[in-house]
């Protein structure tokens, strides 16, 4: 049976660095404006990948060397995955409206593992270091709905990398106290704005127009957060980088697995 969630509290606030806590409560009028709004944007973004794809069929055919044919391959491919991104993310907004979150016995640490493997291999994360410093130990959460805040934020921190900094960096850090996991992610990219930073969980934002990001991807981890009883605190200065940090209440108890504290680093 489903294990309901106790609200988690608020963070301190600390007035020097650009930061915005995401309320836990939605508003029923934003929510209609967020789905009119959701209807409309989806059909647009959906549209020009496939008007792309039809026409980019109609050059191939006419093509007349391999070489042609299979430039147009990729690039129609390109834009199939692109449509397969935002297609499971429509689904993953779906589900979060629909399903309820259940808390089941999870180890939090190789969950930590399997998101960073995940994006390890991914050629933006080629030159860059992404560490896991956390407790192993076992807790009761929504698995799908963690692995997939991490995720997101992990894809948001390597987008958002700063290619003229010689070192980058994702950091994650988890621990468990008083009855929530603490769950941090930093990273030394290009930061947000402070005008952006309350607006950065909106649907459909964007940091600026050169994204080629749905908008999707913070506003689904601040829609589970809500949906977990979760605190979500973004943190952010331009040319410096982002802390994420995320209170989670868990049912039941965190058991500690080993007493000494594990650590993960992958890339360079």
């Amino acid at each position: 049976m489903p294990i309901p969630y106790q609200s988690a509290t608020p963070f301190a606030q600390d007035p020097s660095i650009p930061s915005c806590t995401v309320s836990q409560e939605a508003d029923p009028a934003w929510l209609q404006r967020s789905l009119e709004q959701l209807i409309h944007k989806t059909a647009h973004d959906l549209t020009a990948p496939l008007a792309s794809i039809s026409g980019l069929t109609q050059i191939a055919r006419l093509s007349q060397s391999q070489e042609e044919i299979h430039h147009y391959l990729d690039l129609i491919q390109g834009q199939s995955n692109k449509l397969m991104g935002l297609l499971g993310e429509l689904v993953e907004v779906g589900q979060l409206q629909s399903r309820p979150p259940v808390a089941m016995p999870l180890d939090l640490k190789s969950c930590l593992e399997d998101a960073l493997a995940s994006v390890s291999e991914w050629p933006e994360t080629r030159d860059m270091n992404l560490e896991l410093q956390s407790e192993p130990f076992e807790t009761f959460l929504d698995a799908p709905r963690l692995r997939s805040m991490v995720q997101h934020l992990l894809a948001n921190a390597i987008h958002f990398q700063d290619p003229a900094k010689p070192r980058r960096w994702v950091k994650i850090k988890a621990s468990a106290e008083n009855g929530f996991i603490r769950l941090e992610i930093k990273d030394n990219g290009k930061g947000m704005s402070e005008a952006f930073l309350p607006t950065a969980c909106d649907l459909f934002s964007r940091g600026d127009h050169t994204s080629s990001g749905s908008g999707l991807g913070l506003y689904l981890v601040k829609e589970a957060a809500r949906s977990m009883g979760a605190s979500l605190r973004l943190e952010s200065v331009m040319g410096k980088g982002t802390r994420v940090i995320l209170s989670i209440p868990h049912a039941g108890k965190a058991v500690t697995i080993s007493d000494q504290p594990g650590n993960l680093t992958i890339g360079a």
